[in-house]
């Protein structure tokens, strides 16, 4: 009896103190492919995916989704530090848009589902797996007027109950918000026009979204949490 009981506290210790995580690293490579040393319209951004289980669980049905592109690989199967470099893959195709901006700046979001069951998630970093900093693919160099626009929109609260609320930088006139469940499926689109809008979220069912607003050329990427 004691044995079984000793065995019982053991289990419910390493359900209650195991930390589950993922972590993301998304680089892009600009091809030149017609070989001119500048960006044109039609080529392209490969982005390459670094998946790792930083945490203490295995996680099953390990993917990456990219608001900006499809993202071709898996779902795959990750022990805890275990990392992956080659089942996720991308490639994005430049408009004359994104050359006149000068650079192609976002973010994807790593998944997984932990044994204890609540999915894990983690947005990515440029060249780490403890920062989640935008991907920086730049196209050209950009003046200090360029830099200073950096910002393309502020949203909060988060985590949310009812209502989100976006303040859009004061150069973007207007921008589109689209909104993701964990695995890619478009929940919601919403076009805001102003510099400070809200949108009602209290139809949506409580657990994890990733929200992206594309206005200027530019697209920024959220996890939010609906409580």
């Amino acid at each position: 009896m004691k044995k079984i009981l000793l065995l019982v506290a053991l289990l419910i210790s390493s359900l209650v103190y195991s930390q589950p995580s993922i972590a993301l690293i998304k680089v892009g490579t600009f091809n030149d492919e017609n070989g001119n040393d500048e960006a044109d319209e039609g080529e392209t951004i490969s982005f390459a995916f670094s998946v790792l289980n930083n945490g203490d669980e295995p996680l099953t049905e390990v993917g990456v989704f990219d608001p900006l592109i499809t993202v071709l690989g898996g779902p795959i199967n990750l022990d805890p530090g275990e990392t992956d470099t080659t089942t996720f893959t991308a490639a994005f195709e430049l408009s004359q848009a994104d050359i006149d901006h000068g650079e192609v700046l976002n973010q994807a979001v790593a998944y997984g589902t932990p044994t204890s069951g609540d999915i894990v998630m983690d947005l990515s970093d440029g060249d780490s797996y403890f920062e989640d900093d935008p991907t920086v693919i730049v196209l050209r160099e950009l003046g200090i007027e360029d830099q200073l626009k950096t910002v393309l929109v502020k949203m909060y609260p988060n985590p949310v109950q009812n209502e989100i609320q976006f303040e859009l930088a004061a150069e973007v006139a207007n921008a589109t918000v689209n909104l993701y469940n964990m695995v890619g499926v478009e929940i919601m689109k919403h076009e805001i026009s102003s510099e400070k809008n809200s949108v009602d979220l209290s139809h949506l069912a409580s657990g994890t979204y990733i929200v992206t607003v594309r206005g200027a050329h530019k697209l920024s990427s959220f996890t939010l949490i609906k409580n």
